[in-house]
């Protein structure tokens, strides 16, 4: 009886993770930058005098971690890892398969304001920003004062990435 209840915790706790959705925020005026998958993990970068701190809940324990402290274990890495990344990038195809996976993606919020210090790109930008403005959810201004802003909300689920991954096997 207990296994069956085991059994079954496990399975609900998969379900979740596939079901819920995996958010991405990043608000630069807040310095908020944070991966959060709700219930079982949050990954957050904290900022700090001249580096940034990695905090981490997993199922309420949190962890923190420091990148730039010396370890004692630092394991030199392979030389060939660009064989990986081929093999990845020619799964993709002819963009199909990427364009299907960035369907399952979707933005809920966008605001932007930025300065690109260059007046010609600034000036090309603003027809191109009202365009995109036509969506509620997007907000994209250019100023000319050096401004730079960005609070962007970006959301998917774990299931229709993974479905989309294993109909589409070329």
């Amino acid at each position: 009886m207990i296994g069956y209840i085991i059994i079954a915790l496990i399975l609900l706790l998969l379900c979740w993770i596939l079901f819920v959705p995996v958010m991405v925020r990043i608000n630069t005026q807040t310095g908020h930058l944070g991966i959060t998958l709700p219930g079982i993990f949050n990954v957050y970068l904290v900022p700090g005098d001249e580096r940034f701190r990695i905090r981490i809940r997993v199922f309420f324990i949190p962890f923190k971690i420091d990148p730039f402290k010396p370890g004692k274990d630092r394991r030199k890495r392979k030389k060939n890892p660009a064989k990986k990344n081929q093999q990845w990038l020619s799964r993709m195809g002819n963009g199909k398969q990427f364009m299907k996976v960035t369907r399952a993606i979707w933005i809920r919020k966008l605001d932007m304001d930025m300065d690109t210090d260059d007046v010609m790109l600034n000036a090309w930008l603003v027809p191109a920003f009202t365009v995109v403005n036509a969506n509620t959810r997007l907000n994209m201004q250019v100023n000319f004062e050096g401004n730079l802003y960005l609070d962007l909300d970006v959301r998917t689920r774990l299931s229709m990435l993974l479905w989309i991954l294993l109909t589409n096997r070329s």
